[in-house]
């Protein structure tokens, strides 16, 4: 069978073709980020190129056993007892923290086609006992039903190689079990391997110590399921808590369990009281009608709104990084950006490093500031302040255990850590990236909506009218795309959230000869800096940036106008279309002028402006006489 390996999340991959040897004995990676590792499309794609219309089928079921605090391997060996499969650790497996991650993948009589995936992955599940029961408890992602989801090869990190391990079943076996595909998509397979271990084993009979305030805690989340009375929860955890915890807990500690869980169930009736109790309810008057309003304030003026969460979107290797510091330390010291956008008053600015060490930022800052003035550098040195968690692994949103998504404690206590530290007001937050801080599936809108509520949070807990800028990732096809706000990787719903995208993608020699009019030798020193969403402001021209040895981006030479003009004016001579028509042609993926579609658009309009064409409505663009003759004219040069 021929599967499609990837490079981390990259969209396209290469034709891999393995034994089932090798297909069932991974090697382990040792990385620090499962972003790092490889990856495994288990089914045929077209071109290698991971896109769901692409998927033509799927070879094998694939299960993830994320976050249980008790180990259940000895189950999920019973329950794929007899078919081919391996079971590993994932890059999250960590049971010095109680944390049991595992992967199954599992062959199949026949590939699967899309349209039938979730069908046999459900129906397999629902007629197996250990993983209906780990759905149950919200150990089983269900979202690997999804057909088109690839997965991070068996990795670990560094620290933790002694707990990774990998369980290979009936790999050469020629009895060995494999599903029916048929019988499993109609829900009539019957249960084959029913397991002699039962993975909630002591959940059911006693809770010892180390296990106790866990499974307590998960019992007490099955009550309020049945029940919203608090009172009736409190009194059966207090019996729970007797018969099962060896030894009992204490009265309080069971109370605070319970409070906990109702509190994240929100039927804590005390909580609702005072529901909305900040909440105003206003009318419009005839003044906010009649009398122009406040005018807009600004973090950098007219570019950046204040009081808003934006996003930076950008491929790996862009300078995501550096432009972010840029903005930082231009807020910060008052000095304008590219001296395009000034800032009123400079004020107080928090960096947010998931990636990089204290080290690299201040190595960084370094050959960011070297050509400032005594005076801007050191305003940036007062008022900016560096967090890096390179380190360290927090998350802003998580799972609980009904498997909702919802925001950390996190979110509170770095608020209450830069208010102890920062006395004067926060204008900026930067955060880079928003991959370091989210627990949760990237590609999950949900997850998604909520992890721009707990960005909200900061910002406005750190002060109402400040803000935060977040660095995301771009995916793969951004490049190819052209700038748009649809590039940002995973579910859609981040971008949406936010009020204000910038796109940052790499220049091909293509885009740098035609817009420079001379071909540069590496595609990576040239970037372009797109306005891709923004609701309060006006869209800007792209911003061309050439990026230093040290990776700092500064403005390149303004583009030369007439070698582009005459690029244009030549092809509007060759072909006979209207500008809609020639706009669609010409621009995004199949320019030959190194310009998108609204930079296309852009550059017709000033050559109407410039009376070197003409534009009927609806039909025909033609060369002006001027047009004619600017073109003779360069040709006979």
């Amino acid at each position: 069978m021929e599967l499609t390996k990837l490079n981390g999340y990259a969209p396209q991959g290469f034709a891999w073709t393995p034994t089932l040897d090798e297909l069932l004995e991974p090697k382990l990676q040792l990385v620090n980020r499962k972003e790092d590792a490889t990856g495994t499309f288990y089914g045929k794609v077209k071109n290698n190129f991971r896109k769901n219309e692409n998927i033509e089928e799927r070879y094998g079921l694939v299960f993830d056993v994320d976050k249980c605090d008790v180990d259940i391997i000895e189950s999920l060996d019973k329950a794929f007892e007899g078919y081919q499969s391996v079971i590993h650790t994932t890059h999250s497996h960590d049971p010095k923290h109680n944390k049991y991650c595992y992967r199954v993948f599992m062959t199949t009589t026949e590939p699967i086609k899309p349209e039938d995936y979730d069908a046999v992955f459900v129906n397999f599940v629902n007629n197996s006992k250990t993983l209906s029961e780990l759905r149950d408890k919200g150990f089983l992602d269900m979202s690997a039903e999804q057909y088109g989801r690839f997965y991070y090869d068996w990795s670990c990190h560094p620290n933790r190689q002694d707990d990774a391990y990998c369980l290979i079943k009936n790999v050469t076996s020629s009895k060995a079990h494999k599903p029916d595909i048929t019988r499993i998509k109609q829900a009539t397979i019957k249960e084959t391997n029913s397991p002699s271990v039962d993975p909630f084993k002591n959940f059911q009979e006693e809770y010892k110590e180390g296990t106790r305030n866990n499974s307590l805690a998960r019992e007490v989340a099955d009550l309020f399921k049945l029940s919203n009375s608090f009172n009736d929860v409190t009194q059966e955890a207090h019996k729970i808590n007797q018969v099962k915890c060896v030894p009992p807990l204490d009265i309080k500690e069971v109370d605070a369990i319970v409070n906990s869980i109702s509190k994240q169930e929100r039927f804590n009736e005390s909580e609702t009281d005072g529901m909305f109790k900040d909440l105003e309810i206003f009318k419009l008057t005839w003044d906010n009608l009649t009398i122009a309003p406040p005018i807009r304030k600004w973090t950098l003026d007219g570019f950046i709104p204040q009081g808003i969460v934006g996003g930076i979107v950008a491929t790996g290797g862009t300078g995501k990084s550096f432009f972010s510091l840029q903005l930082c330390i231009a807020v910060a010291s008052g000095m304008p950006l590219y001296n395009l956008w000034s800032t009123t008053n400079n004020t107080q600015v928090v960096y947010i490093s998931g990636e990089e060490t204290e080290e690299e930022v201040i190595r960084r800052m370094f050959y960011l500031t070297r050509n400032m003035s005594d005076v801007f550098k050191k305003r940036a040195m007062e008022n900016i302040h560096i967090i890096s968690f390179a380190d360290q692994f927090y998350s802003f949103i998580k799972k609980d255990r009904m498997g909702n998504v919802i925001i950390t404690s996190v979110v509170e206590k770095l608020v209450e850590k830069l208010l102890s530290h920062i006395k004067d007001t926060i204008g900026l937050i930067v955060i880079d990236p928003i991959s370091r801080f989210r627990d949760a599936d990237e590609n999950d809108n949900n997850a998604g909506t909520r992890f721009v509520q707990a960005l909200q949070q900061l910002r406005v807990g750190l002060h109402k009218d400040a803000t935060l800028m977040s660095c995301h990732h771009a995916n793969k096809g951004a490049e190819v795309n052209g700038a748009s706000q649809n590039n940002s990787r995973g579910a859609s719903s981040v971008v949406d959230g936010m009020r204000f995208i910038l796109n940052m993608n790499h220049m091909t020699k293509t885009q740098q000869n035609a817009l420079f009019g001379t071909e540069k030798t590496r595609e990576d020193r040239y970037v372009e800096l797109h306005l891709v969403k923004t609701n309060y402001t006006n869209f800007i021209d792209p911003l061309y940036l050439h990026v230093e040895d040290e990776g700092v981006l500064v403005p390149s030479n303004k583009p030369i106008g007439d070698h582009l003009n005459n690029q244009v004016l030549q092809k509007i001579r060759e072909v006979t279309m209207t500008k809609s028509a020639f706009k669609l042609k010409y621009s995004g993926k199949d320019n030959v002028f190194g310009l998108s579609e609204r930079p296309l658009v852009t550059k017709i309009d000033e050559l109407k402006e410039l009376d070197l064409i003409e534009i009927p409505k609806n039909k025909t663009m033609k060369l002006t006489t001027k047009g004619w003759n600017q073109l003779e004219s360069d040709a006979g040069e």
